[in-house]
């Protein structure tokens, strides 16, 4: 393999090592440096803080970490446009009011669960379709299963531009929704 990826918010690096064993060109991002100090001694791996710019990547990997920025949309977009013509970028991130399944923890829906401290963001289902269509990126597969939502995206095509509006969801119902939880 010759592709170029980068798992931001890789925490201790264990993904792009993995994937280095695997014989791919792989990087990562992480903003806390006892991690970044921990890759780079245990994995052989340098870990930066940001993304280096100057690259086009085959896969970039958001794990769990757009619920934890201040502006997602235009960290993603920034994604986006490193990405390579037919690159991907693999986001998962947990789904407001919906039951997650934990290893350590089963089946979790509770609000101390999901909204805790870290979690500047939680998505529901349309909330998130909304940021990546705003951020140009197309749903390719997605997966429900395990600990939230997770979704392989692609750069939006030329013409699909005016094909994936945004929708407003009522806020209505989600006071509703938080109310009973």
């Amino acid at each position: 393999y010759d592709s170029a990826s980068n798992s931001c918010g890789c925490a201790t690096g264990y993904f792009p090592a993995h994937l280095r064993r695997l014989g791919h060109r792989a990087t990562g991002t992480e903003y806390t440096i006892n991690y970044r100090r921990f890759a780079e001694h245990f994995y052989g791996l340098p870990v930066t803080e940001e993304i280096e710019p100057k690259h086009r990547y085959d896969l970039i990997s958001v794990y769990h970490v757009l619920e934890h920025m201040v502006e997602p949309d235009k960290k993603l977009t920034q994604y986006v446009n490193l990405l390579k013509d037919d690159g991907r970028i693999f986001v998962a991130t947990p789904e407001w009011f919906d039951t997650l399944e934990e290893a350590a923890n089963g089946l979790v829906n509770s609000f101390d669960h999901l909204f805790h401290k870290n979690h500047i963001n939680v998505f529901s289902k349309q909330g998130i379709m909304n940021l990546f269509h705003k951020c140009g990126l197309v749903v390719e597969k997605e997966d429900h299963v395990i600990y939230g939502q997770q979704y392989l995206l692609r750069k939006m095509r030329p013409n699909e531009k005016d094909s994936f509006p945004l929708v407003v969801e009522p806020w209505e119902e989600q006071q509703e929704k938080l109310l009973k939880t």
